[in-house]
């Protein structure tokens, strides 16, 4: 699956050029040019949160905001993923139908 990556950068922050050679090298993000600024791959749950854990490190005390972007629809039909309920609207697996709550639903982060 794919994870984007968006920073909002503070005009009191660090040097974006930086940030994101940081983020390249310690959290393996390929840097996008586009909608979105990085971009990480990822194949399980334990993958994706070992990910988010390395970015979030390496943006602590930069003065950098981040947001996630999982594209879930397209992710869970071409890849057959399921088994999301700890992320999933009301437990159960997560599907097309019912995808993981997060920043991107608008509903409230459930990630334990």
């Amino acid at each position: 699956m794919k994870t984007y990556v968006d920073l909002i950068f503070a005009a009191d922050g660090m040097n974006p050029a930086v940030v994101v050679d940081r983020l390249r090298s310690v959290a393996q993000i390929t840097q996008l040019v586009g909608e979105h600024d990085l971009v990480f791959h990822w194949n399980t749950v334990e993958d994706f949160r070992s990910r988010v854990t390395a970015v979030h490190s390496a943006l602590a005390g930069t003065g950098i905001s981040y947001r996630l972007h999982t594209d879930v629809e397209r992710s869970l039909l071409a890849s057959g993923v399921g088994e999301w309920t700890p992320l999933s609207r009301g437990g159960g697996t997560a599907t097309p139908t019912n995808p993981p709550l997060g920043p991107s639903r608008g509903g409230e982060e459930r990630i334990p």
